[in-house]
This record gives C-alpha cells, structure tokens and sequence, in this order.
C-alpha cells in the first residue's frame, strides 16, 4: 500500500521557504538493518515536520505604532520614548548574543515590534526618530560611541573626568515637593510632564499648576491623581520617600530644616532629602551635618543653568551637580535625570563646588570670546570670528583664569611685561587638533590661519597678551595724595 502526499499550497511554500515534493513511502517497509523493536508505529509520518508546522502557523504582527510623518519629529518621539524604552529594556534582559552585534539586533527587533519595520538612517522623519531611539539605547545601557575617540592623553595631561551614567528605567515614581513660587511650581510642572506623581504643601504651588493655560495639554493627558495637594509637611513624609526642597532664600531654607516639626526631624531613614536652592556653602554643611548624625540621605543638587520656563528644558537643557554622603539610589537618579541631563555624584557640597566652576568658567569663556573677536583685527586677520573660536578653543584656560584673577593686581609694568607669543598658541592649536579624524579639517584651517597671521606681523613672537585683558574688572588708578 502506498500513501501520496501532496505538496502544501501555502504562500510560504510556493516562496521557497519550506519546499515540499509528493513522497510516495512504502508504510510497511523496514530498513533491513533495524530491528522490529526499534521501530515506532506511531510516529507521524516524515513528509510533514515540526518545524515545518511551526513555521506555517506563525501569525503575523501587528506594530505597536503607526508612524504619522506628518507630526512633528518631538511630539512624536514623546509619545513613544516610554514604549520604546521599555522595549529596550526587555530586548537588553533578555539578549544573548555577541556584544558587537548587541545594539543592531536590539535597535532591529524594536522597530519591527513598534513600527513593523526596520527604520533608515537619514535626515529626514524616520531617520530623526532612529537617531532618537540610538542615543536613547546610548543612555540605557550607558554605552559611548566607538566614533570620533579623542587622542590618549599624555604623560604631562590629565585625563578628563570619566563619569558613568545611572541606568534609568522609565516609571512613576511619588515625589515630594516643598516650597512655593515660580521654581517650585515649574519643579513641579516637569515633574509631571515626565510621568511622574507629585504631592506638594503648597496650596499656592498647586492653585497654578492647576490653572496654568500653557500646562492644561499636559494636565489632560495624565491622571488627575498625578498631583495631590497634602495640608501638612507630616502627611507629605509619610506618603513620598523622595522630597524636593525649594525654598528660597538660603536663611528661609534653613530654618525650615532644623526648626521643631522641621523636615531633618520628620524624615527617617528611608526619606531622601533632595535640594535644590541652597547655594551657600556655610548653610549647606550645617545641613549636611545635622543630617549625617542622624543617617539622613541629603543631596544638595543644584540646578545650572536654572531654567525659567518648560521650554528651558528642550532648549537648553541643564544639568544637574549632585553633591551628598551616601550614594543615591536608582530612584533617586530616575526623578533627577527628569530635572537634568548630567549628575555629578560626590562628597559634602560638591554639588555647590561643581556649579561655582562652571559658573566661573562660562563666564571667563564668554569674556575672553568678546574680547578676542574685538582685538583680532589688529592680529591681521580679516575673519574675526573664526580667530575668536580658534584661541577661545585652544588657549591654556589655566593662563586665562590666572590673567583674569590676578592680572589687575600687578603695577602697569608688570602687565607690561607680560607676553604670550602667537607661535605658542599655533602650536597648541596642531597638538590639540593633531590625532582626531574628525579635526582634520580645522587642524589645516588652523594652520592656514596662523600662517597669514605670522606673515602680515612678520614676528613668530608677536605678543596677544591684550586678548586677555580684563574687561569687567578695569584697573583702577590710586588717588593721588
């Protein structure tokens, strides 16, 4: 007896996928080598196998998202980010595979779940919202790019501080926010644009928010229980874990942690006392040190450059110095990434330190760019600007912070006396600009420069010392006696 089976007629066998023939098999033929006992009558028949059953009834997906081109590339990528991370995430845990090809698998399997297809590179829609979802995996699993490394520092440099970003898990988290005023009602505003659950004390804080005609798209789209209004600062510590302090000014500040019923005396253990506004060092060690003798987590965090408006944060993100004993934990990182692109971790009011330089170099950058752009004419260059970036970029800033700090306390002959030859700063401008590929071009623009520069002044040793006169601190001249 035979049996003839025919050839499946499904879409993916006529693609050639899993091909299958009429097999004609003889049911009671026995392999001659084989024993009787070995031989299973039960077994279904070869033509057909399971892998081959599988692969028919494979159904097909549905992608989580349908892409409107037509939107704009931010409010669309805010609509999905959550979705995609949490796709990331899934997709990390459960990878298994090479390291090199982590990221391409990855970024490949979460465009098919969330748009069904695999997005390109590019400039225009889809590859903006590809671009997105690659430095949002960037920022997950804390990964640098391979592209554009800068040159290995040498025996005589330090290495810039290398510091490793919190893995942050999208979730909602409960947090509180003490104060009033326009900071702490648009602490309060960004908390909730970022999904999370905000309780505040102030009746004034939540009056605004909730009245405020430029929030009330954001306001439709979460809970109406994302912000509570709690009567005392006692019910707020029992309920939220995480507590934001925005009181101004520094003295304000300080009474309300260390009056009776004060925040260091409710908190516990479990509380983790973040502030934003405290910005003396003095008051912000008498804190720390209230709140160390009681094994109280206190950050002092201080927000630079501290925005103004929602729009801040897309514009000119700011970022965040966090300065406190204990390490914080990932729920404390997720609510301040939701305030600031960079956390500096650290000691004692490191948070104050860190905001201080950096205050004091921007403003020295920008004072030394006002001045180079009005003096270079006299170097001989035409294109001001292109001179300004280049010695803004590669003059030593130590040279610069120490002209700027002690230069109008020598006598005139001594500021006099005082030369930085061009050529130093040409060849600091081919050793900075030497190794990366992605400099080349401004190493022989740079070069190019100095050259016309050294022509028109016919001196390797012209002195651009006036470049870095002080402008808001003019030397003034004694009163005669």
């Amino acid at each position: 007896m035979e049996q003839t089976i025919p050839a499946n007629p499904s879409p993916i066998a006529e693609e050639g996928l899993h091909p299958q023939v009429p097999v004609k098999k003889d049911l009671f033929s026995i392999d001659p080598q084989q024993s009787v006992g070995d031989i299973d009558f039960h077994a279904p028949s070869p033509a057909i196998q399971p892998s081959d059953q599988i692969a028919l009834a494979v159904p097909s997906t549905e992608p989580l998202f349908r892409m409107d081109t037509t939107r704009n590339v931010e409010e669309e990528w805010q609509s999905i980010e959550s979705m995609c991370a949490t796709i990331f995430q899934q997709e990390i845990d459960m990878y298994t595979g090479k390291e090199q090809q982590k990221k391409g698998t990855i970024m490949r399997t979460a465009q098919q779940k969330l748009f069904g297809m695999e997005l390109p590179r590019g400039h225009g829609h889809k590859g903006k919202i590809s671009s997105k979802m690659s430095l949002l995996y960037d920022e997950l699993t804390g990964r640098q790019p391979r592209k554009r490394r800068a040159k290995l520092p040498t025996e005589h440099e330090q290495p810039p501080l290398s510091i490793k970003r919190a893995h942050i898990r999208p979730q909602a988290i409960l947090v509180g926010v003490v104060g009033s005023g326009p900071y702490a009602k648009l602490i309060v505003e960004r908390l909730l644009q970022m999904q999370h659950q905000v309780m505040t004390t102030s009746k004034e804080v939540h009056a605004t928010v909730m009245e405020d005609a430029s929030f009330l798209p954001i306001l439709t789209s979460i809970p109406l229980s994302s912000l509570q209004l709690q009567p005392n600062l006692r019910l707020l510590c029992n309920a939220c874990e995480i507590i934001i302090v925005a009181i101004q000014p520094d003295s304000a500040a300080l009474s309300f942690y260390t009056k009776k019923e004060g925040l260091l005396e409710l908190a516990e253990r479990r509380h983790a006392l973040i502030d934003l506004c405290v910005e003396d060092l003095t008051i912000s060690n008498k804190i720390h040190k209230i709140a160390s003798a009681s094994k109280l987590h206190y950050y002092d965090c201080l927000v630079f450059p501290q925005p103004s408006t929602l729009a801040s944060f897309d514009k000119n993100h700011p970022s965040v110095f966090m300065g406190g004993e204990f390490a914080p934990s990932e729920s404390v990182c997720n609510v301040l990434y939701a305030l600031g692109k960079t956390l500096f971790s650290g000691q004692k009011n490191q948070g104050i330190i860190y905001k201080m330089i950096v205050s004091q170099y921007m403003m020295i950058q920008q004072q030394v760019l006002k001045e180079v752009y009005s003096t270079s004419s006299s170097l001989g260059v035409t294109d001001a600007k292109l001179l300004g970036r280049l010695l803004a970029l590669c003059a030593d800033p130590v040279t610069i912070i120490e002209r700027n700090i002690n230069f109008h306390l020598l006598d005139p002959g001594d500021q006099r006396s005082i030369t930085i030859p061009i050529s130093s700063l040409l060849s600091q401008i081919k050793r900075t600009y030497s190794l990366p590929s992605s400099f080349l071009p401004a190493t022989s623009l740079a070069c190019r420069v100095g050259e016309d520069v050294l022509q028109v002044n016919g001196d390797a040793q012209t002195d651009v010392s006036h470049i870095w006169d002080p402008v808001v601190m003019p030397v003034s001249n004694p009163p005669s006696l």
